[in-house]
Parts: structure tokens; C-alpha cells; sequence
């Protein structure tokens, strides 16, 4: 038997050979008799499990031309991929034969084969045939294939997924034997590359259990893949059970479990394939939407291992109501892990430890928050632009200083951690492209359902059709090579939602788009324009262009959107919406797809669409963004906590065919089609058949209809997307009801424990208004979802329906559907109403513990005027016994300086002219000499009284407190360098939940009147600390002695004109200004250091009486009594007008007022707080 045995080629595995040995030889002997070498042409027709390895045998052995004949258009990108360059009609391969040419059957036709023998004859034709060769022929065969890498295409599976094997060799027309204990080999399925030596799958021996679960002492060995068995390897280093009663559980939860299957398939250590999913971030209390490249296939995985025990499941909720899976290794998937080889760990470890030279250490997945944008507000004017978009609920053109266009200039854009994950370990981390969304090149077209048109309707649909090849010309930044395992023929995209519309909101928006205008349609912005009067603006790029097909003015309105938002370097996407908005809430957007990259209509598969579908979700929330009024979008703000631009939108996928076609339920497989209808749909609900070309398949997040009957029953399917785009937003609104809850009983929680912190009540009030503001919110929605559920029209079946028909309506019962919801909504209607009273309740403990606290405070008021009154009383009785021991010392002084004039208490004999003036004219005298003392004593104490009052009245009078109201946006990181070059008398600090208010005192002895700059020197931190030089010191007080001295010189005349004329002195001195430069001021600042903000500023200064020199006065004196002589006495002088506070008239407060707050704005722009001094005054 050795004459029967060849040895094999060393460069060619044994799953490589097992195929070639039958069906290459069977192609290769003909060719080989052909002698197809250079200069020849070949044409192979049918392309199977023969016809693929005859095409790679003749480019193999030189042929010029290699052309592909089948029956199956979708086979031409797999022939041009194995070396065919052209294809042609299979009918008329037989006339293309040239002289000599030769025909060489491989396969048995089922029927008679007739062709014309003069076409044969005059050519000179052969007509052969070819089932086997001999061993020469396949030693030659296999020497070729060695050379130039000819393979079969094979697709390896376990044995115990032989019946499958055996559905797809079946569905692709060609069978094989199963020998127990062998890989399979598939000829004609999906090629799957694989290095010599490699195997798909590990054998593990584990512990049998039972269907309970229990382990029944046995063993049993299981077949997993690698790629199963390298995840639940990344699952036990973070995660695994406690294998004692001391050891605690550890879990990881699935978002980072996600991200690190990502970071897998991205090091090539993962063979899974990805696609963009919305999923729920928890961000600090509140939850975020955001888009991440999910691998459907790694999630199957999990539940794969879940299923076998290998993996323990826990669910746990989020503070939102948001639910969240945990998954860890159990027991019995750590003695499956024990038998793993290091190889494999290793490839494991190499993207979840950190890199060389960083220390070993396991990499933490972290997510960075989004910040929200900052309130429109609280933005300085100051600081803002002339023209600026802030986004928003709000959108506003928001006018700067200038009120001109001001270009700035273009800077690289910064990179933006916000919203990303971080893998993270000692000293090392990297952020994950978890988050970054894959764009692909595509043309669409505006596609609205015809049963949502009005039957008068004349505008066509326009089509991008002809523009389909601009999408093979545009470029993607897709990083993994897809898996398409579905592919649908001419698919139509419909993402719908429900949001709260009425009539009137219907109305206003026809005449915001122009529908009833001559030129309807065109530009569209949502930017609120704050100064229509000013010439010109600008805005960013990205508008919208609307084009109206047919509305009704008060039920609907079908209108065309062209998106026109800028793309990355290369990616071309011509995105045109269909969108129709109707009176019940029902919102669709419909695009027709006319190709994706190098994919035509004719052939769109799955992956590539899903990616399609998250720019459709992204573009059509700031398309409605941009028609929403600021009541809708604060009812949307309500329900996704401020998410709305990221909401959930419902898939609705109609095709004309999908490939492969079959019974809905092989759809759910678990395997590859399932998981790539997931990149879609959701987690898959259910699948019917629907007749025998048509297929429906409904899951979580959208539904897909393939065949013909997506055209002949739309009505049907649309009035069902209509009533799932309503669930959804229940589902939503449900969980918000459930955080409004909790917001309840945080505040009662704060009522019951009002007493332990002071800051409390204030908090309550205010989350007590604000819950209330949701309430009325929730109210409202909810009325116009009831109203949307309660007049819809439900579809009804034709009297003589069609099987197609009933079953259609059998698989959806609209009837029970609608029903659901409505008793849903009726539901949440309950818990609305329970809320309310709630609140009501709440409002009633919060106004118990305001009336507490008033009380406590009218009780703590009267204690307190109660000691004041009090200690005023024994002030006043202080007061007079001070002013009685006043008295006393001043007699006391007065009879001491009496004393010294005799020299009677110096221990010395009286002088004799004392003796000679005093004793004899008026000691002598009886009682003169104490009569003397007395009145000696009280004249000094009168003087003493006298003097006093006087200085009390210069300390007294002029003072002036000026407090304005100023509530200006100031930049409070200069306002602090400024604070640091004054020496501050006092500092107080009140940190409240929505601001924090700071008071600084201080004194300042530079105040100029004038409104020169240079008049205002910026100061720096050595001047008020003192450490200037001596040299600066004595310039600065010459300088300030100076101006002291003219601003005096300036004044004297106004001051004589108001002694002459008896007039003010204050009112005299308004033309030359009211303040003194040089007066000392002392400047209260009160600001909230949170926002940046100016509330109130304080001036105390001191305007004193303006003195009129002796001689001034002693003239005007004369002059008064030579007038009244020269009267006759006739006319009383008048009495001198003494000045008080009331005698300063209004206008002379404004113009202080004035003056101070010019030295101050101007000491703020010197120092940079504020920009402008005349912006800073306005409106004070």
C-alpha cells in the first residue's frame, strides 16, 4: 500500500489539505490538462466550494483573466477578493468559447443539458468532464497550493455544534462528513484566517452539576473558546467569589467590564466584534447617556459563562433608579481558570497591568464626569465677547462691549477629558477610546412614511440617489475589521420619539418654519438675537436647511431638514432627515440609505448601520433642540435631568430583503445574528415570520421588518412605532418619578433634623421649591400624555384579511398594546398625585419649623431689647456720675490752679503783693473771697462743658455714610490681587448652599476727585505693607501735601462767597466738587466670591466745616456793623446759619455719590477687576 501514501507538503496544516485532496484536485486536474499558463483565459462558473478553489488554481498558474460566472450577485465581492477580475450573465457563458476552447464540467446538473452542436463543431470545441485525479495529479495540485498560499475557505466548529454545522453547509447547497472528536470544515461559509497551530477552543475538566445547580460529585469536560476563557480570566483579577468565611466578595460592574472587553479587542487579545450603544453613567447623582463601542458578542459571552456557573450575577440600583449588573468569578470558574495555560494569561495581563517600566499593578477603570456649562448669568459681561453662543437650554447672541463683530483668532482645539474613561495604577494611565464613536462616509435620503402624508400633497421627496458614489469616495475612522453576519437590501432608517406637543405649540412652530409664507422653508437657527437693531452678526457653523412638504396649521407638519453640521478630515456624510412631528407628540425622523462607504443600497449590513444610526440620534436631538420652545425644553430638562441631548430614541428598520433569509426564531441564536441585531435593536424581545418573504423582529430599543410586507401594511408598523416611542418615554418618566421621591424623603429627613444644623431650613426651602416646580412639570407632561394615548387611532383589520394580514395583527394586538401603556400612564397619574400631597405635607412641617423659628427669634429680639434696655439704663446712670466726677475735677482743678496764683500751697510765705491785692480788698472781706472761689470754679467748669461740646460736635458733624447697591459681575481673582494691596481692618466670610459673601473693610487716604487715570496710581503689595524706600515715602507724601494745598487754594474763594452770601458751604463748592482730594475714606466691600459679583459698597467719610482765616472774618464783621450803623439799627442782624446734616440738599448727595463711586470704578480698572468704567457705572 506505500505506492498509495505522498508525503505532504510541511507548510500546509492538515485542516488545510483535508478539503484540497477532493475538491481541488476535481478543479485542478482540467486545468492542468487545459494548460492554463500565461496567455491564457478561464472562465469558472458557479462559485462554491468547487468554483473558489478554481479561481485561486488559475490565478495560481498564470492566466491573464479569471472570470466569475454564478447565479448570486452578492457572491461578486467574494470572487474579486480570491483573484477573479470580472463577472458576467450566466446564460451566455457558452458562446464566449474561443477556437479550440474547452468545456469542462466538475458538477452534475439536475436536469438535461442541451446546448446547439453547430456552435461546438465550428469552433472546434471539447466538452469534457472532471470528478477526480490521479495521485500525480494531486501531489502536483498540492505543490502548487504550497507555493502560492491556494486555500479553501472553512469555517472550524466543536462537534457539539455539529447540527449547526450541518444547517449551514445545507443552507449553502453542499454537505461534508462528521467524524466524532474532529473540527468540522464548512466549504462555502465565511472565511475565518487562522495561524498554523492555533485552536479556537480549550478542554477543561469540571465539576458535573445538576439542573438545580448542585454539584452531583461528578465530572464532565466542557469545550470553551478562547476568547470565552481570556474574559473569565479578566473577570477573576477583579472579581472572584470568597472561597472562605473570612474572605470577602469582590464584583465588578458591567460599565467597566465594557470598557476593559474593549481595551481587549483593541490589543488584538479579544476576537469580538463592536459597535456604538447608548448606555447610562451614573454622574453624580445624576444620570448621563453617553455613546461607547460595546461588544455585543463579549456580553453573549458573559451570559454564555452564566449559564455554565462560571460566573456569579448580582443586581444592585443606582441613586436615579438606574439599573446596574455586577458580575465575579465563582468556584467553579476558578477551577476552570486553574487548568489554563500562561500562555493565555499572559496575553490577558498585557492590557489590564500597566506597561513596563511602571510598576505591576492592576489598571482602575475611572470615569471622568461631564462638567455642565456654566449659567449664562453669571458670565461677566466684562469678559464676553461682542458675539457669543451659549448653549443651552437658552440659546442667545449675547452683545460684548463694543457691539462690533470681533474675530478671534483660530487656536488648535484643546483636548477634552470630560466624559471619558481613565485607566489608571500607580504612576501610569491612558485613556480609553471606549467613548470615541466610529464616523463612517454615507449619503441619505429625507424618507416620510406615506400614511403620515396628507393626500393632497404635491411636494416630492428629494433623493440623493445619484450622489451614492461621494460615499465611496469619503473615508472612516472605523479601527477593527466588521464581522457582517446580516445585510439588508435598500434599508429604511425611522428614529422616532415622543415629546409633548399641543396644537398651539403645532401652530406656532408652522409659523416659525414659514409654512404658510410664499418662500417656505430655508435657513434655521435657534439663536435668540438680543439686538436686532445692530447691523450685522455672527454665527457658528452647522445650520439647518428646512424645506416643507405638507402641514396641517394645528395636527402636523412633514418638512425636509438638510443637516449641514461639520465633519472630521474625510468623512463625507450627506445626511438629509424626513421629519414629520404630529399634534399627539409622535415625532419621526426618516432617512432613506443610499450607500455607506463602498456598500450600495443593494447591500447594507448591520455593523455599518449601526454606526449610522448614532449620528441620526445625535444630529436629530440638536435639529429638535432648534424648533423646541423653552416650555417643551424645560419639560424634557424635567424628565432626563437635564440629559436631553443625549434622550433615547426608539429604531424602526424597514428593507426590502435581508441576507440570509430565514425563520425568525434562528435569528435568536445567541450567536452572530442575534448579537449583531442587538448593534440595533436592543436586547431582542421576539422574531415572527411573516408569509414567506418577510420577517419581523422586535426588541428593547427598535424593531427591524424585512421583505415585502414593510410596504404593504406601513400603516400598521408605523401606528406600533408610534405607541413604542410612547412606552419608552414612560419608561423614563417612571424612573424620574421614582427620583422626585427621594428627593421627598431627603427633605423629610431635613425637617426631622432641622434643629442639628442651622443651614437646614435653607436648604429645605429650597429643595422644596424645587420640587414643587417639578411637580407642576410632571402635571403637565403627563396631561399630554394621557391626552396623546386617549384619541389615538388604532389601525383596524381589513373584514377580508389576508393570512399576512392576521398574523400581522395577531404578533402586534395593537389593542392590548395600547392598553398597556394607557394603564401605565393611569399609573404614574397615582403617583403623581401622591407626590402632591406630599409636598402639601412637607409644606406644612417647613412652615411649623419657620413659625418655630420666628418665634424663637421674636423670642431672642425681645431678650435682647430687653438687655439693651437695660444696659441703656445703666449707661445713662454712668453716665451721669461720670459727668458729675467731670465736674468735680474740674472744680477740684479750677480751686488747684486758684491756688498756685498765691503760691498757698508751696509750703512758703504769702507774697506781699498777694497780702497787699487780695487780703485786705478781699479775704478782709466776709464771704467775698468764697463767693469769688465759686464763681472762679464754676466758670471753668462751664468752659470745660463748653469745649467738650464743641469737639464733639467737629467729630460728629460732616460725617456722611454713602451704601450703594451695585450687583455688577466683577473678575474676582483680580478683586483679590486688589484686596492685597490694602491693609484690610476687617474680614467676615457668610458660606451659604447657593453663594458665599465676604465683607473687607479698609481704609484708604488717597481719594481723588478727578477722573484722570494717572491720578490713580495702581498700588502693589510693598506699598501697603510698608516695605516701600524711604525716597518713595517721602515723594508719595509730598505729592499728596501738594494736592492737598491746591484742591484748598481752589476752594477759598467758594468758601468766602458762602460766608458772604449765607449760603452752604457744601452747596459753594459744587462746581469745584464736593470731596476733598486727600480725605481719609473707609470703603465697606460686600461680594460674593463664588460667582464673582459686587453687591454692596460702603463709603464712611468725614466733611468737615470749612474754616474762614481771622482776619476774613474780622473784616466781614466791620462790615455788618458799619451796615447796621449806617440802618440806624433799623434791621436786626442776621443770625449766623449753622450747618447740619438736614441743611445738605439732595442733589449735593448724587453728586457725592457721583464722585465716590467714580474714584472707586476707576481705582477697579486700574487694577484690571473691571474692564470699563463707564459699562461698571450704568445703571446704579
Amino acid at each position: 500500500m506505500h505506492e498509495y501514501a505522498f508525503k505532504i507538503p510541511e507548510n500546509l496544516p492538515s485542516d488545510v489539505v483535508a478539503p484540497l485532496l477532493c475538491a481541488g484536485t476535481t478543479v485542478f486536474r482540467p486545468l492542468k490538462e487545459a494548460g492554463v499558463k500565461p496567455g491564457k483565459r478561464v472562465s469558472i462558473v458557479g462559485i462554491g466550494g468547487l468554483g473558489h478553489l478554481a479561481i485561486q488554481f488559475a490565478k495560481a498558474m498564470g492566466a491573464d483573466a479569471v472570470v466569475a460566472v454564478s447565479r448570486s450577485p452578492n457572491k461578486e465581492k467574494d470572487v474579486r477578493d480570491l483573484g477573479a477580475t470580472d463577472s458576467m450573465p450566466y446564460t451566455l457563458f457558452l458562446s464566449f468559447l474561443a477556437v479550440r476552447g474547452s468545456l469542462i464540467m466538475v458538477g452534475l446538473p439536475t436536469d438535461d443539458v442541451k446546448f446547439s452542436a453547430f456552435g461546438v463543431v465550428a469552433k472546434g470545441t471539447t466538452f469534457g468532464d472532471s470528478n477526480i485525479g490521479s495521485i500525480q495529479d494531486i501531489k502536483d495540485m498540492l505543490e502548487v497550493a504550497s507555493k502560492t498560499n491556494v486555500r479553501a475557505v472553512i469555517q472550524k466548529l466543536p462537534v457539539s455544534k455539529a447540527n449547526e454545522g450541518i444547517k449551514i453547509v445545507g443552507a449553502s447547497g453542499s454537505t461534508s462528513m462528521l467524524q466524532e472528536g474532529e473540527a468540522v470544515s464548512l466549504s462555502g461559509t465565511t472565511a475565518s484566517e487562522e495561524e498554523a497551530g492555533e485552536t479556537d477552543e480549550l478542554t477543561f475538566t469540571l465539576p458535573e452539576l445538576s439542573k438545580e445547580g448542585d454539584d452531583t460529585g461528578r465530572t464532565v469536560r466542557e469545550t470553551w473558546p478562547t476568547d470565552h476563557v481570556m474574559l473569565l480570566y479578566m473577570l477573576s483579577r477583579y472579581a472572584v467569589c470568597a472561597r472562605t468565611k473570612e474572605d470577602k466578595e469582590s464584583w465588578i460592574r458591567q460599565i467597566p467590564l465594557l470598557v476593559l472587553m474593549y481595551e481587549g479587542i483593541a490589543a488584538g487579545a479579544l476576537n469580538f466584534d463592536y459597535a456604538p450603544a447608548a448606555m447610562v453613567i451614573a454622574q453624580e447623582g445624576r444620570p448621563k447617556r453617553i455613546w461607547m463601542n460595546t461588544t455585543q458578542d463579549g456580553k453573549s459571552a458573559i451570559d454564555d459563562l452564566r449559564e455554565a456557573n462560571l460566573i456569579n450575577g448580582l443586581k444592585l440600583s443606582t441613586k436615579d433608579y438606574h439599573s446596574v449588573t455586577a458580575f465575579q468569578v465563582s468556584l467553579r470558574g476558578l477551577q476552570l481558570l486553574s487548568q489554563a495555560s500562561k500562555e493565555l494569561k499572559a496575553n490577558v495581563d498585557a492590557f489590564i497591568f500597566a506597561p513596563k517600566p511602571y510598576r505591576r499593578e492592576l489598571l482602575k477603570i475611572r470615569y471622568i464626569p461631564i462638567r455642565d456649562p456654566p449659567d449664562a448669568n453669571t458670565v461677566s459681561e466684562a469678559n464676553a465677547p461682542a458675539w457669543t453662543f451659549t448653549r443651552g437650554s437658552d440659546k442667545h447672541l449675547t452683545a460684548g462691549l463694543s457691539g462690533e463683530i470681533q474675530v478671534e483668532a483660530e487656536e488648535e482645539p484643546k483636548f477634552n477629558e470630560e466624559g471619558r474613561f481613565i485607566l489608571e495604577s500607580i504612576g501610569y494611565f491612558r485613556y480609553s477610546g471606549v467613548t470615541e464613536t466610529e464616523d463612517v462616509s454615507y449619503v441619505s435620503s429625507p424618507f416620510v412614511p406615506q400614511c403620515v402624508r396628507s393626500l393632497e400633497a404635491y411636494q416630492q421627496l428629494s433623493s440623493n440617489a445619484h450622489r451614492a458614489l461621494e460615499a465611496a469616495s469619503g473615508q472612516s475612522n472605523i479601527r477593527d475589521t466588521l464581522s457582517e453576519a446580516i445585510v439588508l437590501a435598500n434599508p429604511v432608517c425611522l428614529v422616532g420619539e415622543w415629546i409633548p406637543f399641543g396644537s398651539n405649540q403645532i401652530v406656532a412652530l408652522n409659523e416659525r418654519l414659514g409654512s404658510m409664507d410664499r418662500c417656505q422653508g430655508g435657513l434655521f437657527t435657534s439663536l435668540i438675537d438680543d439686538r436686532p437693531t445692530d447691523t450685522q452678526f455672527e454665527v457658528p457653523p452647522g445650520l439647518t436647511e428646512v424645506r416643507i412638504l405638507d402641514y396641517d396649521p394645528v395636527r402636523y407638519i412633514n418638512f425636509e431638514a438638510e443637516i449641514n453640521f461639520p465633519e472630521d478630515d474625510g468623512i463625507v456624510q450627506v445626511e438629509n432627515f424626513g421629519i414629520h412631528l404630529n399634534v399627539d407628540g409622535t415625532i419621526f425622523y426618516g432617512i432613506k440609505v443610499d450607500a455607506i462607504l463602498d456598500k450600495r443600497a443593494d447591500r447594507i449590513s448591520v455593523d455599518l448601520l449601526s454606526r449610522l444610526l448614532v449620528d441620526i440620534h445625535q444630529d436629530s436631538s440638536e435639529i429638535m433642540d432648534d424648533l423646541l420652545s423653552s416650555y417643551q425644553t424645560s419639560l424634557l430638562d424635567m424628565v432626563f435631568l437635564g440629559d436631553i441631548a443625549n434622550r433615547g430614541k426608539f429604531n424602526m428598520i424597514m428593507a426590502d430583503q435581508i441576507d440570509p433569509f430565514m425563520p425568525g426564531l434562528e435569528y435568536m441564536d445567541r450567536g452572530d445574528f442575534e448579537n449583531e441585531l442587538k448593534q440595533v435593536l436592543g436586547d431582542i424581545h421576539c422574531a415572527y415570520d411573516i408569509g414567506e418573504d418577510s420577517v419581523l423582529i422586535v426588541g428593547r430599543d427598535g424593531m427591524l421588518i424585512a421583505g415585502s410586507a414593510s410596504k404593504r401594511f406601513e400603516k400598521v408598523f408605523i401606528s406600533y412605532f408610534s405607541l413604542l416611542c410612547r412606552e419608552m418615554f414612560l419608561r423614563s418618566f417612571f424612573t424620574r418619578i421614582f427620583v422626585l421621591e427621594e428627593l421627598l424623603k431627603h427633605i423629610r429627613d431635613l425637617i426631622f433634623r432641622a434643629k442639628e444644623d442651622p443651614h437646614h431650613l435653607v436648604t429645605i426651602r429650597g429643595k422644596l421649591n424645587q420640587a414643587t416646580n417639578d411637580l407642576i412639570l410632571f402635571t403637565d407632561t403627563l396631561g399630554y400624555l394621557l391626552e396623546s394615548l386617549e384619541f389615538v387611532k388604532i389601525p383596524q383589520k381589513s373584514p377580508n384579511a389576508s393570512e399576512e394580514e392576521e398574523s400581522i395583527f395577531s404578533y402586534l394586538d395593537l389593542k392590548k398594546q395600547h392598553h398597556d401603556i394607557l394603564l401605565r400612564a393611569r399609573d404614574l397619574e397615582k403617583l403623581v398625585h401622591g407626590a402632591k400631597y406630599e409636598i402639601v405635607n412637607l409644606r406644612q412641617m417647613a412652615e411649623v419649623l419657620n413659625t418655630s423659628e420666628l418665634e424663637d427669634i421674636f423670642k431672642t429680639v425681645e431678650g435682647n431689647t430687653k438687655a439693651l434696655a437695660d444696659s441703656s439704663l445703666t449707661v445713662e446712670h454712668c453716665g451721669s456720675s461720670l459727668e458729675l466726677v467731670q465736674v468735680l475735677l474740674a472744680g477740684s482743678f479750677a480751686f488747684t490752679l486758684l491756688d498756685r496764683v498765691p503760691g498757698g500751697s508751696l509750703n512758703v510765705d504769702m507774697p506781699e503783693w498777694v497780702e497787699t491785692a487780695f487780703a485786705k480788698t478781699i479775704i478782709d472781706v466776709p464771704l467775698l473771697f468764697f463767693v469769688l472761689n465759686i464763681i472762679w470754679m464754676a466758670g471753668c467748669i462751664y468752659a470745660l462743658i463748653r469745649y467738650k461740646k464743641r469737639k464733639s460736635h467737629e467729630v460728629e458733624y460732616g460725617r456722611r455714610t454713602l451704601r450703594l447697591k451695585v450687583n455688577k459681575a466683577i473678575d474676582i481673582e483680580k478683586f483679590e490681587i486688589f484686596l492685597g494691596t490694602r491693609v484690610l481692618d476687617k474680614q467676615e466670610s457668610v458660606s451659604q448652599l447657593a453663594s458665599e459673601v465676604r465683607r473687607v473693610v479698609w481704609k484708604d487716604l488717597g481719594l481723588q476727585a478727578c477722573n484722570d487715570e494717572r491720578a490713580h496710581p495702581r498700588r502693589s503689595i510693598a506699598y501697603a505693607k510698608g516695605s516701600l524706600t524711604w525716597k518713595h515715602k517721602l515723594t508719595d507724601a509730598f505729592m499728596a501735601r501738594l494736592g492737598k494745598w491746591q484742591a484748598r487754594k481752589s476752594r477759598e474763594a467758594a468758601n468766602v462767597a458762602a460766608v458772604a452770601g449765607n449760603v452752604s458751604p457744601l452747596s459753594a463748592g459744587t462746581a469745584t466738587g464736593m470731596l476733598e482730594a486727600g480725605i481719609p475714606v473707609e470703603v465697606e466691600v460686600e461680594y460674593d466670591s463664588r460667582y464673582g459679583f459686587l453687591l454692596f459698597v460702603t463709603f464712611n467719610f468725614h466733611i468737615r466745616e470749612k474754616e474762614i482765616p481771622l482776619s476774613r472774618r474780622i473784616r466781614s464783621y466791620l462790615a455788618q456793623v458799619k451796615e447796621r450803623i449806617r440802618l440806624g439799627g433799623r434791621t436786626a442782624p442776621k443770625p449766623k446759619r449753622m450747618p447740619d446734616e438736614g441743611a445738605c440738599p439732595r442733589n449735593e448727595t448724587l453728586i457725592m455719590e457721583q464722585e465716590l463711586m467714580s474714584w472707586f470704578a476707576m481705582e477697579m480698572k486700574q487694577h484690571g477687576v473691571i474692564k470699563s468704567v463707564d459699562m461698571f457705572l450704568t445703571e446704579l
